[in-house]
């Protein structure tokens, strides 16, 4: 009953996708689990550190605002793709690659200028005696330029997603994360933290633009590609209007999920202090362990939930859902698995860098990881499928929770898990309100 037809072609490829992206981003865990005790040594000093952690995940905020065109093409290309429909193709990816070249170059200068008179000492909650605000606008600049040219690169994402090999993106990402632990390993650790938060801003943008650029021409120069290679003469008005009706609401939708998702390091250097967030670096990382393999063979569904949308296919994705929430439960009982082993594993992982494990700081994370593996479930079927009404509505709610829970959590507790926490409870009324709507679109389609 819940087992996928493997003699299908569609079932097969979807199998080995998930299987090479486990393989590939089990390497990158790896990468990352090593990186962490490489940068408590490299900066020497826990509140540089802490700013590096939130100055990086404040940029990377950029990210998000493509205007959904990367998405819009994502689940329009798949569709073309699915009826080789190659004419359509080419202008939908042409269309993009020119509307997201437009606004790359707009946005850059007005981030450059924007960036330039924000006290960012003031922003990141760091004294200017800590830390010079001339090197750290100066990181900040370099960071901004290397986030903004991956702004524009990350398209070639988009374009592997809809030819249905997620895998290669995870290679992707590999890749930046393996140059940046050569980094670490070979990189001087007697200079000062100021300088090596610079020298990290540049060696940043190089790891993590240079496997995007390697593959949009990997990809591009095959042959097959050839049908659907970027050129601005088929730039095309109506094919870039599709992109972006549909973009929109992911455009929306990403600076939400955004604010719910990557603003806790934000949170806790702004309400308690840098140094803090390296503790919350610390716990994320293990903790976000199984939601991120989990999330991880959830990414090649996406696009094949357009596509079997496309084809008709309904049955399918119905008996999907039903793989996905039976998986649901035997997370949960890994999570608590998880839990009990954490201690050792911190003992083992970082070493003489040892923080000391807190089970309830532990159990808070059990509990946040759960939530985010659900919601991502919720969030894969309704992206393959567009609806997205329910989600917007319920992500708007879930911004607001938060904010206004780590107010008031600030003024009565000290603690900073209390933004983990905040986030937990914000995102519980999407876990409950989505599966239901979900479930009655999908009988309406059923019948």
């Amino acid at each position: 009953m819940f087992v996928l037809n493997l003699k299908s072609k569609t079932n097969k490829s979807l199998l080995i996708n998930i299987f090479s992206s486990y393989l590939v981003k089990g390497l990158g865990v790896l990468c990352s689990l090593i990186s962490m005790p490489l940068f408590l040594k490299y900066f020497n000093d826990q509140m540089i550190l802490g700013v590096w952690f939130t100055m990086l995940s404040v940029l990377n905020w950029i990210l998000v605002f493509d205007m959904g065109i990367g998405n819009g093409l994502r689940n329009h290309l798949t569709k073309a793709l699915a009826k080789k429909d190659f004419q359509s193709a080419k202008q939908l990816v042409s269309s993009s690659y020119v509307m997201l070249g437009f606004w790359t170059a707009f946005i850059s200068v007005i981030c450059c200028v924007v960036a330039s008179f924000i006290d960012w000492n003031v922003f990141l909650n760091i004294p200017a005696n800590e830390l010079s605000s001339t090197i750290l606008l100066h990181s900040i600049i370099v960071c901004l330029l290397g986030i903004l040219l991956s702004f524009f690169l990350r398209i070639i994402t988009s374009v592997i997603y809809s030819l249905q090999r997620s895998a290669v993106t995870n290679l992707i990402s590999f890749f930046s994360q393996l140059l940046i632990l050569i980094y670490l390993i070979i990189a001087p650790k007697t200079i000062s933290s100021e300088q090596a938060l610079l020298n990290m801003a540049y060696a940043y943008i190089i790891c993590c633009n240079l496997p995007l650029i390697v593959a949009t021409v990997v990809i591009f120069a095959d042959h097959k590609m050839k049908e659907i290679r970027p050129n601005y003469k088929y730039y095309d008005r109506q094919s870039a209007n599709k992109v972006l009706s549909l973009g929109v609401v992911f455009l929306i939708l990403q600076i939400l999920y955004m604010i719910i998702s990557v603003t806790d390091s934000w949170f806790i250097t702004k309400f308690y202090e840098p140094s803090c967030t390296v503790d919350y670096q610390i716990y994320y990382k293990p903790f976000s362990f199984v939601s991120m393999l989990f999330m991880l063979a959830l990414t090649p569904l996406w696009s094949a939930i357009t596509k079997a949308y496309a084809e008709q296919r309904f049955s399918w994705i119905r008996k999907l859902q039903r793989i996905l929430y039976l998986s649901f439960v035997g997370l949960i009982i890994l999570q608590a698995i998880f839990l009990l082993l954490m201690p050792y594993f911190f003992t083992i992982w970082l070493g003489n860098e040892n923080i000391g494990f807190n089970y309830y700081i532990g159990l808070f994370f059990t509990i946040y990881s759960t939530i985010f593996i659900w919601v991502s479930i919720q969030s894969t079927l309704v992206a393959g499928l567009g609806k997205l009404k329910v989600q917007l509505v319920c992500y708007i709610v879930a911004v607001v929770l938060k904010i206004l829970m780590i107010i008031f959590f600030y003024k009565i507790f000290t603690n900073w898990v209390f933004v983990v926490i905040a986030t937990s409870i914000a995102l519980l009324p999407y876990c409950v309100i989505q599966p239901i709507s979900l479930n009655r679109a999908l009988k309406k389609i059923c019948i």
